[in-house]
């Protein structure tokens, strides 16, 4: 941090504070029932996805040379999506510490392909995570 802040660049150190707690603002049954006609979007179909500042609904394209946009209103009906959003009640964080129990509880009940990145983890760990809050 020291290096960029000395380019001019101002540095926020981020704290869990700064964070909000992320709410599901989807209906499913809004959700549902496009499914029933066959008009669900998935993620994987969506080339672009826009949203709009004072508007409910979630604006999609399925190919970045498409003209028009397609629109769909899958908020839930008593979200208020005005109302302020709710800080983060508690830091979350990643540790060594963290790190060194996930493995020594868990890694021999792991598969091996799962096993190898924990333990590469582990043993990266020592050089290289710092305590992340956030």
């Amino acid at each position: 941090m020291d290096i960029v802040a000395s380019t001019g660049v101002r540095v926020k150190v981020m704290t869990g504070g700064d964070f909000v707690e992320a709410e599901n603002v989807f209906s499913e049954a809004k959700i549902r029932l496009l499914q029933g006609i066959d008009a669900r979007p998935y993620l994987r179909d969506l080339k672009v996805i826009q949203v709009r500042k004072g508007s409910d609904l979630l604006y999609t394209k399925s190919s970045f040379d498409q003209t028009s946009w397609r629109t769909y209103n899958l908020v839930k009906a008593k979200v208020d999506l005005a109302r302020p959003l709710r800080p983060r009640g508690r830091e979350r964080c990643i540790n060594k510490e963290k790190i060194d129990d996930l493995c020594s509880k868990l890694v021999h009940l792991m598969p091996s392909h799962k096993r190898a990145f924990w333990l590469r983890l582990q043993q990266n760990a020592k050089a290289t995570v710092r305590h992340l809050v956030g």
